[in-house]
């Protein structure tokens, strides 16, 4: 189970930004431009087909699910692709 904040598959915002780690507290000021940004997209896009491809090799389901998703749901759906 691969589960990311929606800004992690998309950043949503460019220019100066303070990141801020929820676990943590730190905090991080970075400068995101549109092709940083496109660049990270396509690089997460190749690391979600890795991901995917390594568990169907291995004989394991892949779910991708957000953070956003109600936990209960996911579960769900997990448990209906165990059972099929």
């Amino acid at each position: 189970m691969n589960v990311l904040d929606s800004t992690e598959l998309d950043p949503d915002f460019e220019g100066d930004k303070i990141l801020k780690d929820p676990e943590s507290k730190s905090k991080l000021r970075t400068f995101l431009s549109r092709k940083t940004r496109d660049e990270y997209r396509e690089k997460m896009e190749n690391h979600v087909t890795e991901l995917e491809e390594i568990s169907r090799k291995n004989g394991a389901q892949f779910v991708q699910a957000s953070t956003e998703d109600d936990i209960f749901n996911v579960l769900l759906n997990v448990w209906a692709k165990l059972n099929n």
